[in-house]
């Protein structure tokens, strides 16, 4: 063998032993050892699963990875890790698992959030686009200033129901949207069976069901599940179909022809105008908008009341650069906004504190991935742990502190842009909430407004001493604050005249 031939082997085995040395050196994300079989089934629990992947973090870094029964979950706690991954990833990273529970027995498969990445995905995501998106705001405005006001009177009314009013004006605000129905009825039947199918399906979605991790079971009759299951599905009719054919049976107007369903759905004298494949997708579109956006608001509002019992002063400040622009004789409207910095503010803050949504449902990685010196692994689901970012002490120092003045102080453009809530609050790359404009926009009106009209302060005892609520949060899906009770009354004797002034100009 000839001396270049032997050098030529040599240098080959040297570049393989150090490909085959970089192969052993990727491995899995660290994670809480598990049990033997079960894995780390034990570990997951139904009550704020957000803090304790967190908590893991301080001990295994910002990627957590566990394993049950074959399925692979990795949680992302940092900004890097879901803005790498989650967002400049996406094409691999947007997929979603098949679960037997939800798809098959209970009948959910169509809502969007269970929709497999690919063609019907990306149809759903451009319908919701046009409907929803940044550029259809502004033919909204209407129906939010409407829904705005009337909350504005029921909290004049009723100040000691807030989260009843909070809960009409999300549901009506949503079905006004989707369907072109607008109520002024605080115990809705819509409403009432919408929050019951948004209930049934974050449990089918989120709750860790055997049937999911051992399909074989769905052929045994009489376990559990299969009951719950099967009441879920005898209820779809309710669910999805009632309020369609509802929309179908409203007489024509203006409302029922700009809603998403008529934008989708209606020619110009009011018909449906496509087949019926893509009538039925427009129904389950429909349905699955009702719950993100409905819960998220009533849970939006409800944090911005506790923080701001608990917070005097930011009410104070923002009232008094509300009274510097908009004045005392009218309520604020979206053009006051560029001179309502410190709202908008508020507005991240609430988002970032109160952390309305603390987890993305599991992303799926649909091929083989390295990150850092990990191996990540085809099926992997991929856990956005929204909270844990927007608690992130180097992003927010302090994180458990309401404090909007985080946003006003930063003056670095850069860090201020990767501060910016709406980065971590609805979701991550192309499964990133749809309608956060929409969002933001309605936040921002009912914000000002209600702290344009009234002070809201801690209820006090016989002695006249305040009686701070409990900062508390349910654990489930959405992060509702638990029930409290606060003062919430008029700041002016003109408020009622205003709110009334505003009504007759909005309502229908």
């Amino acid at each position: 063998m000839s001396t270049t031939m032997v050098w030529a082997a040599v240098l080959l085995f040297g570049v393989a032993a150090v490909y085959a040395s970089r192969q052993r050196k990727l491995s899995l994300p660290p994670g809480p050892p598990g049990l033997p079989v079960l894995g780390n089934a034990m570990d997951m629990t139904p009550h704020e699963m957000w803090r304790r992947a967190w908590q893991w973090g301080k001990g295994y870094g910002d990627m957590i990875y566990l394993k049950m029964f074959g399925f692979r979950l990795l949680f992302l706690n940092s900004p890097e890790a879901v803005n790498e991954l989650l967002h400049k990833r996406g094409a691999i990273y947007s997929d979603r698992a098949h679960f037997v529970m939800a798809c098959e027995l209970a009948g959910f498969g169509n809502i969007v959030p269970l929709t497999k990445y690919g063609d019907k995905f990306k149809l759903e995501r451009k319908l919701m686009n046009q409907a929803l998106g940044f550029s259809a705001l502004e033919k909204w405005q209407p129906a939010v200033a409407r829904e705005t006001h009337l909350l504005l009177s029921n909290l004049l009314e009723e100040p000691q129901s807030h989260l009843t009013h909070f809960k009409r004006y999300a549901g009506s605000l949503i079905l006004t949207t989707v369907y072109g129905y607008h109520t002024t009825l605080k115990n809705d039947p819509y409403i009432a069976d919408a929050e019951e199918f948004m209930v049934a399906s974050a449990r089918a979605m989120g709750e860790a069901w055997s049937v999911d991790f051992f399909p074989l079971l769905r052929h045994i009759p009489w376990l559990g599940f299969q009951k719950t299951a099967a009441t879920w599905k005898s209820k779809l009719a309710v669910w999805v179909d009632k309020p369609f054919d509802m929309f179908k049976s409203l007489p024509d107007s203006d409302l029922k022809q700009n809603s998403f369903c008529g934008n989708l759905l209606l020619d110009d004298h009011g018909n449906v105008s496509v087949d019926a494949e893509t009538e039925d997708r427009v129904k389950w579109l429909a349905t699955s908008l009702y719950g993100p956006g409905s819960d998220t608001t009533v849970v939006s509002n409800t944090i911005l009341i506790l923080a701001l019992v608990h917070n005097p002063h930011v009410l104070k400040k923002a009232q008094k650069q509300i009274d510097s622009v908009v004045g005392t004789d009218r309520l604020p409207t979206w053009a006051d906004r560029p001179q309502l910095p410190y709202v908008d503010c508020i507005i991240k803050e609430v988002l970032r504190w109160g952390v309305p949504v603390p987890l993305t449902p599991p992303h799926r990685l649909i091929q083989p991935d390295k990150y850092r010196e990990y191996q990540l692994e085809e099926g992997t689901m991929c856990v956005g742990n929204m909270w844990a970012c927007l608690h992130d002490e180097k992003l927010y120092p302090d994180p458990e502190k309401f404090y909007p003045e985080r946003f006003e102080l930063e003056k670095d453009p850069e860090r201020l842009r990767l501060m910016d809530t709406d980065n971590y609050a609805f979701g991550f790359g192309r499964r990133r909430c749809p309608g956060m404009h929409f969002a933001d926009q309605s936040l921002f009106l009912t914000f000002s407004s209600i702290m344009a009209c009234f002070d809201i302060a801690p209820i006090t005892d016989s002695s006249g001493e305040p009686i701070l609520p409990d900062v508390e949060f349910n654990g489930g899906v959405f992060r509702h604050p638990k029930p409290f009770k606060c003062s919430i009354t008029p700041r002016r004797e003109n408020v009622e005249s205003l709110i009334q002034a505003a009504l007759s100009t909005t309502l229908i």
